[in-house]
């Protein structure tokens, strides 16, 4: 597949507009705060899939071949995961050291995407195989507040922090709950459930994994429940 350079992220409301209005709600007394937080959700907030993609391997890279291999392995991966991001009909919401935070409109998308960027990390073709580039993923659901595009907050986006980061491993997705219930029965059969602690919070989830049977977006989630990206 031919590498492409990631997309400039999506524009939103102002920046500068959610500041103001989070002072106002800072100074605010209960009913203003009420009133300032309808606003915030109103202009800001959607509901949807985040992802959240970390790349294995850093400080054993660093030690052995340097930072500068390991940036280039980075880049790699934005350039690699960036178009099938875009063609699994989600965004790119930033890049952020050797992460990737994406949003999609509802999980079978957000999981499709997962899949295919395993598959082409899986077949690059690489000189050595310490230049292969290895990769977990938390993908969760729900509401989030998105900020001009470039930057998300929300419960959703720390539960797929949280799984992609510190709980899966190389070559993992883990699916949230909340997650699981929005796919279709075939692929929920596919899935592997899963309990964990951290931090003093329980996350319970489903890990999928390449060579998992089923299909990742034929029918409809259970109760045909709607959702979308605003």
């Amino acid at each position: 597949m031919d590498a492409e350079e990631p997309p400039a992220p999506t524009s939103g409301p102002g920046h500068e507009a959610l500041l103001r209005l989070l002072d106002a709600y800072a100074a605010g007394n209960a009913r203003t705060r009420a009133l300032v937080e309808r606003e915030i959700w109103g202009d800001f907030g959607l509901t949807g899939a985040p992802l959240v993609l970390d790349m294995s391997g850093f400080s054993r890279t660093v030690r052995r071949r340097g930072i500068v291999a390991y940036l280039a392995m980075v880049r790699r991966m934005q350039r690699l995961t960036a178009p099938i991001v875009a063609r699994s009909s989600g965004r790119i919401v930033k890049f952020e050291a050797d992460n990737l935070y994406a949003l999609f409109g509802d999980v079978p998308e957000a999981l499709e995407a997962a899949s295919a960027i395993l598959e082409a990390l899986a077949s690059e073709v690489v000189a050595d195989a310490e230049d292969r580039i290895r990769v977990s993923m938390g993908i969760a659901y729900g509401s989030l507040v998105l900020i001009d595009g470039r930057d998300y907050f929300g419960d959703c986006v720390n539960t797929a922090a949280k799984l992609g980061e510190d709980l899966a491993g190389p070559g993992v997705v883990l699916v949230s709950e909340e997650a699981v219930a929005r796919l279709p029965m075939a692929t929920r059969l596919t899935l592997s459930p899963c309990r964990f602690e951290l931090g003093g919070l329980v996350f319970e989830a489903a890990a999928w994994s390449p060579g998992a049977a089923g299909s990742l977006r034929s029918g409809a989630p259970d109760g045909d429940a709607e959702g979308g990206m605003a």
